[in-house]
C-alpha cells in the first residue's frame, strides 16, 4: 500500500500489477488498491494483470469493482476462429452485465507473440471496437515480437522514429552465447542488416560506436547489448 501511494505521489499515470491470482485474498487487496487509485485522483488507473483464461475466475477478481482494468488470457483460449471469438466475447458481456471491460490477449505480453501473423491487424481492430477499454504493450502498434533465440538469449527490436532502430540482445546465461538473429522477432516491413553501431554493453571489452557483424555476434556470459541501425 506504501508503495503504491508513494508511485501515485510520484507523479506515474497508473500501475499495473501482473500475477494477481497468485495473491491470498487477491479481491481484497484490488479493492483496496483500487480505491487508493481512484481516491487519489480520477486520472490515475490500476491495471491487473492475471493468467488466468476461466470466466469463473476472472468474474471473482472482477468483483471488487465496475470499472477494474484486468487483463488476461480470456480471449487467447478462442483458437483464433470466428465462432469461438464470438462465444467468448459473447459470453464476457453476459457474465459482466454493465460493468466496464477490458480486452487483451495476455496480461502484459506482446500481441504479436499471441496472436497469429495473419490476424494482427485484425485483432487491432477486435479489441478497439468491442465496447470497454482497450490495453495494449508498448510495441504492439508496430507489431513488436520478441525474437526466439535459442538457450538464455533474448532479442527485440524497437523503432523511436522512422529513420533510427534499435535492436537489443540479451544473455542471460553462464556461458557465451553466439546470437543467431533471425526475422521471427520483426514486423514484417523490417529486415536486419549486416552490421549495426554498439551504443552499449553490459560489460566491459567493447568500445561505443563499433560496427558489429550481426551474423557472427557473440555474447558475453551475462552480457546485454544495445545497437543501433537506420
Amino acid at each position: 500500500m506504501d508503495a503504491l501511494q508513494f508511485w501515485l505521489q510520484a507523479g506515474v499515470d497508473g500501475v499495473q500489477i501482473r500475477d494477481v491470482e497468485s495473491l491470498w485474498g487477491a479481491p481484497s487487496y484490488l479493492a483496496e488498491w483500487h480505491n487508493v487509485t481512484k481516491n487519489f485522483s480520477e486520472d490515475r488507473l490500476l491495471i491487473a494483470g492475471t493468467e488466468l483464461s476461466s470466466l469463473e475466475e476472472i468474474l471473482r477478481l472482477l468483483a471488487v469493482s465496475r470499472d477494474l482494468l484486468l487483463t488476461s488470457s480470456y480471449l487467447s483460449a478462442s483458437g483464433f476462429t470466428g465462432k469461438e471469438t464470438e462465444e467468448l466475447v459473447t459470453q464476457y458481456l453476459n457474465a459482466t452485465d454493465n460493468r466496464w471491460c477490458s480486452w487483451s490477449l495476455s496480461q502484459a505480453g506482446l500481441l504479436a507473440s499471441v496472436v497469429p501473423a495473419h490476424l494482427l491487424r485484425l485483432y487491432h481492430l477486435l479489441l478497439f471496437t468491442l465496447p470497454g477499454t482497450p490495453v495494449f504493450s508498448s510495441g504492439d502498434e508496430i507489431g513488436l515480437k520478441a525474437a526466439a533465440l535459442p538457450g538464455q538469449l533474448f532479442s527485440y527490436v524497437r523503432q523511436w522514429d522512422q529513420n533510427k532502430h534499435f535492436l537489443v540482445v540479451l544473455n542471460f546465461g553462464d556461458v557465451p552465447q553466439a546470437a543467431r538473429l533471425g526475422a521471427s522477432g520483426l514486423p514484417a516491413s523490417l529486415s536486419l542488416p549486416a552490421e549495426a553501431e554498439l551504443l552499449l554493453s553490459t560489460q566491459p571489452g567493447r568500445k561505443e560506436g563499433d560496427r558489429v557483424e550481426l551474423d557472427h555476434l557473440s555474447l558475453k556470459p551475462h552480457e546485454g547489448l544495445l545497437l543501433q541501425f537506420p
